[in-house]
């Protein structure tokens, strides 16, 4: 195109006679300007598919992740809640045995005579006890999954934003 110009100037050649290679050269460029259009939006979609792609497969592994963590806190959160089982158990034979044998109580001030002799009363404190150690437990498990999911979740929505 710079030759034709450079021959207009020069006046070598008049506008009628540079029209059909001008014509020419605009087909061309139209050509080669498409290809190229065609070129992009194939590198584009490409791109958009593996993007997406990876997306999908971090989604799954971070999944995979959590699924796996949860795997593990279970088995130690049931870990936890049988040692607390075991802990109670061995409480309430200690105070059975304890309360079994008044004279062990012989050196305790009256008071804490006084309460020691109501079984049922201090069967209660071990149960409650108990019972306060296990829903402690399943709070720290709910807990942990919550804010495990919530991040994984937050986690994989801010990479696909």
């Amino acid at each position: 195109m710079q030759e034709v110009i450079e021959k207009f100037k020069a006046k070598q050649a008049t506008v009628e006679q540079l029209e059909p290679t001008i014509v020419d050269l605009t087909e061309t460029f139209n050509d080669v300007l498409y290809e190229l259009w065609k070129g992009l939006m194939n590198t584009e979609m490409q791109l958009y598919e593996r993007c997406e792609e990876s997306r999908v497969q971090f989604s799954v592994n971070m999944t995979e992740m959590i699924t796996k963590l949860m795997e593990v806190s279970r088995n130690a959160f049931g870990a936890w809640r049988e040692i607390e089982g075991i802990w109670s158990m061995r409480q309430f034979e200690t105070l059975s045995k304890l309360l079994g044998n008044k004279v062990m109580l012989g050196d305790a001030p009256p008071e804490l005579f006084e309460i020691m002799m109501d079984r049922d009363a201090m069967m209660n404190l071990v149960a409650q006890s108990s019972d306060n150690h296990s829903r402690f437990i399943d709070a720290r498990e709910d807990l942990l999954v919550t804010r495990a999911n919530d991040w994984r979740d937050d986690l994989v929505q801010g990479t696909n934003e």
